[in-house]
């Protein structure tokens, strides 16, 4: 038992290292011989695919070996009790196709919010969301961008006018979500000025606090 686990653990760690598609198909017909086909190795066997396709997809989605893996998955499960169907390698796909779109542009927008002095400079996290062309940003998406955006703008300067425009946006953004017109800019405004007003008055006792 105690064997298998760790054989499995060191397939994965394999996988998390591996450098390309090829190196990912290598690992997975080592694991084939290493795990056996006992019932117990089967059912650690198809669980490396989930892991090994995240690897490729995030690689080189379109590697020949790519479409081979998932073909694999598909038959090595498909006389269990949990059979990979086509329609779930597909969405597992557009998925991927996603994450590679929305990931970096998430990281990207963590930085602005970071590095930023002004609302001004947060406003370009909205135009980003804001653009047709970018089949990959969803909704839910856009939505959480533009609150995290209109939070950091509150802390900068809550009464400049990029902040009351990252406002408006994030209130029709939302209203659209629940059916109904709400002032979520507002709720936030308020939660922020509670939370700068903490912090000054932690600074003030901070600073009143007789040295040593």
């Amino acid at each position: 038992m105690q064997d298998s686990i760790d054989e499995t653990i060191a397939v994965q760690k394999a996988l998390n290292k591996a450098k390309s598609v090829d190196d990912i198909m290598a690992v997975v017909q080592s694991a084939k011989m290493v795990l056996g086909m006992g019932e117990e190795a089967k059912h650690a066997f198809w669980g490396l695919f989930p892991l090994a396709l995240n690897r490729a997809y995030k690689i080189d989605m379109e590697h020949l070996s790519v479409q081979r893996l998932e073909r694999d998955w598909i038959e090595a499960t498909k006389d269990s009790d949990w059979p990979v169907s086509h329609t779930q390698i597909e969405e597992k796909r557009a998925e991927a196709k996603r994450r590679k779109v929305l990931d970096p542009m998430a990281k990207r927008h963590s930085s602005t919010i970071k590095s930023a002095k002004t609302p001004e400079e947060l406003l370009e996290i909205l135009h980003e969301v804001s653009r047709s062309d970018t089949p990959e940003i969803d909704h839910l998406f856009r939505e959480t961008a533009v609150a995290e955006a209109f939070r950091a703008a509150c802390l900068l300067d809550p009464d400049a006018p990029a902040t009351d425009e990252l406002g408006r946006a994030l209130n029709a953004l939302h209203s659209e979500t629940v059916g109904r017109e709400v002032d979520l800019a507002s709720v936030f405004r308020d939660r922020q000025a509670e939370l700068m007003k903490s912090r000054k008055a932690a600074a003030r006792k901070l600073a009143e606090k007789p040295s040593k």
